[in-house]
Formats: structure tokens, C-alpha cells, sequence
């Protein structure tokens, strides 16, 4: 009994005890915080591509022009080739009703209410986020840009 409350006394070996039990939790923390990280970073990096693309939709350059834009800001931003940056522009054309809905038409029809029908373009950019804790994770965003 004595040399059992001896150990019990001694605190000799409690922070190696502590230290392995917080250690696991604390590792996962700040891999969990790197991740999250890449994935902000990688986020505004799309938005960032969104953003440029939409600016140049607004000069009503053709959906190849938007692409090239993007080509240009993929090689420039420094995406690598794991997270696989893919993107795509469509342009349409839509007429308005009286509650301001839009109906998509031909770009050389005539639209009831106006002569000529809006021109619009859908951008849309995503990429794919291989982290430590996340597998696989999407980004994906899109913007609508009405030129005029």
C-alpha cells in the first residue's frame, strides 16, 4: 500500500501524460487551420477571376475573349495543376417583361417591349481542393452580367 500512494503522489511523469493526450488534438487543430486557409485563398482566387471576367464582359467582347481573359488569369495566378481551375462563358440574349423577368430569345430578335433584346453573360469558375483533412472539396461560384 505504501509504494502504491508513493506513486500516486509523484507527479513527476504528468505533463509527458498531459502533453500526449493534447498533442493529437492540437495537431489536427493546425491542420485543420492550413486547410481552411488554402481554401480561402483558393476562393478569393476564383472571385478574384470572377471578377476580372466580368469586367471585361461588360464591353461585350465575345465569350472567347472572357475565355482568353481567364486563360491569362489562370496562368498568371499561379493555380496548380492538382486543383484543376476550369471555367466556361456563355453569352445570351433575353427580353424583359413588365416585372422586370427576362426571357432568353435569339440575339437578332425583337423583343415586345424594346427593339433590341439585352445581352447577358454567364460566367461561371470552380476548382477542386485536395487538403490534408479536406478531400475533395469544391469551390465553385458564378456571376450574371448584363451588358449596358
Amino acid at each position: 500500500m505504501k509504494t502504491f500512494n508513493r506513486l500516486s503522489s509523484d507527479s513527476s511523469g504528468s505533463a509527458a501524460v498531459e502533453f500526449a493526450i493534447i498533442a493529437p488534438v492540437l495537431a489536427a487543430a493546425v491542420v485543420g487551420m492550413i486547410d481552411v486557409g488554402q481554401l480561402f485563398f483558393e476562393r478569393s482566387k476564383v472571385n478574384n477571376a470572377l471578377r476580372l471576367a466580368a469586367q471585361t464582359a461588360m464591353s461585350d467582347p465575345g465569350p472567347q475573349k472572357i475565355i482568353d481573359v481567364l486563360n491569362t488569369f489562370n496562368e498568371r495566378s499561379g493555380f496548380s495543376d492538382s486543383l484543376k481551375f476550369q471555367y466556361k462563358a456563355i453569352r445570351y440574349c433575353g427580353c424583359s417583361d413588365q416585372h422586370d423577368h427576362f426571357t432568353a430569345v435569339a440575339c437578332k430578335a425583337r423583343c415586345p417591349s424594346e427593339d433590341t433584346p439585352n445581352i447577358f453573360y454567364r460566367i461561371s469558375c470552380g476548382t477542386n481542393i485536395d487538403g490534408i483533412l479536406l478531400n475533395r472539396f469544391e469551390i465553385a461560384q458564378s456571376i450574371g452580367v448584363q451588358v449596358g
